[in-house]
């Protein structure tokens, strides 16, 4: 059984394009991280695409005798880039929304599961800019019910 990280990893892995219309780069790495302090922490590679769960949350109960809740669980959807040498760093923020055009294409609208709402976005921000990297961080976000009765 794969987590939800790591369908959301390979459907990112498997289906980017190694070359877009826009001449982009495929991605050099798809990788699951534990967190965004373990992406800026760790070794990386550009263009990449790290992915983690970011959080969860958790409606009300709606049953009296059980439990029925409906869980929203966000991804965080880093991409790193080498910064570019343009002094305001505005090459950089076009390319890491180039890439986040393509991720978008790969998870709107996508369910992981008959159980499980589509993916939606949740916003996004630069991250960092630091060691000679540029990164970009969006969000995903679907739900589930959980229920125990």
């Amino acid at each position: 059984m794969s987590t939800l990280r790591q369908q959301l990893e390979a459907r990112i892995r498997d289906n980017a394009p190694e070359f877009d219309s826009a001449g982009l780069a495929g991605f050099r790495e798809v990788a699951g991280a534990a967190g965004l302090k373990n992406i800026m922490a760790g070794r990386v590679s550009a263009p990449g695409c790290y992915l983690y769960r970011h959080r969860v949350r958790a409606q009300a109960n709606v049953l009296d005798d059980g439990v029925m809740q409906r869980v929203e669980e966000q991804y965080g959807v880093v991409i790193v880039l080498r910064n570019l040498t343009d002094a305001r760093q505005a090459d950089s923020s076009d390319l890491a929304e180039a890439y986040s055009e393509v991720i978008q294409q790969l998870l709107l609208a996508w369910s992981p599961g008959e159980y499980t709402d589509d993916f939606e976005y949740a916003g996004g921000q630069l991250v960092s800019l630091q060691n000679g990297y540029y990164y970009w961080q969006d969000n995903y976000r679907t739900a589930r019910i959980i229920k125990q009765v």
